[in-house]
């Protein structure tokens, strides 16, 4: 019913501009087929409006999955890198430096690959490890629990 009561003028108009006048079914004909047409266009336009948003979202939403996916390539380095570190320290290598003298680990420690002397630290005991860190040179020492520090963050989930 909204839709005759906005075609009338519009219906008016077009029967003044064509020099005629129609009257009776002639009349409602005209103005039910304009309504269909002028519904058909609203319709075409609600379905272009709908699939630019949907392509809008769809682009969004590529754009988040390359981000999951570069995430997950990211995690799986660091896992990777984790496993490699593991490797590194195995328990034979730890008893070497378990038997040693502080200040010779120590110095052993130093000239070592910052992520094989963390290991070792870490699995060392907290007293072995402590006299040995007391030995080092302080900047070595403070590399090293930063270090420790980020591994133990990487494997309690938490972003180093």
């Amino acid at each position: 019913m909204a839709m005759v009561i906005f075609t009338r003028p519009i219906l008016a108009w077009a029967q003044i501009s064509a020099g005629r006048k129609t009257t009776g079914d002639h009349a409602e004909k005209e103005m039910q087929d304009l309504c269909v047409n002028i519904a058909a266009s609203i319709e075409a336009e609600r379905i272009s409006r709908e699939k630019i948003a949907l392509g809008e979202l769809e682009t969004q939403i590529k754009t988040r999955l390359t981000a999951l996916e570069a995430k997950e390539t990211d995690v799986k380095a660091r896992i990777d890198r984790l496993e490699a570190f593991e490797k590194k320290t195995d328990g034979s290598l730890i008893s070497f430096y378990a038997g040693m003298k502080a200040d010779a680990a120590a110095a052993q420690l130093a000239e070592l690959d910052e992520d094989i002397a963390a290991g070792i630290l870490l699995k060392l005991k907290a007293k072995a490890s402590s006299a040995i860190l007391n030995e080092m040179q302080a900047e070595r020492g403070a590399a090293l629990i930063r270090r420790i520090g980020r591994l133990r963050q990487f494997a309690d989930g938490k972003s180093p």
